[in-house]
């Protein structure tokens, strides 16, 4: 699917999904940058999003939430 976007032009791509789909994104390398709205809320159930490993660029306090930006050098 990638190479075909890539083919029409297309040179960005929003990728929200499920926790497997973004982890295979991670682990391929295939991410500019990544956003994670962190709230105060626990969610009992759902799908997890993926452990990140790396440090985010800032962290922003979005009153009670908390953004993190990370930027794949």
């Amino acid at each position: 699917m990638l190479e075909v976007l890539h083919k029409e032009g297309v040179c960005s791509v929003l990728v929200e999904g499920g926790g497997m789909l973004l982890k295979h994104f991670i682990e391929l390398n295939y991410w500019d940058e990544i956003r994670v709205i962190e709230g105060q809320t626990n969610l009992l159930q759902g799908v997890r999003a993926p452990v990140l490993t790396f440090v985010p660029q800032f962290v922003q306090t979005l009153y009670p939430d908390k953004l993190k930006y990370y930027c794949n050098t």
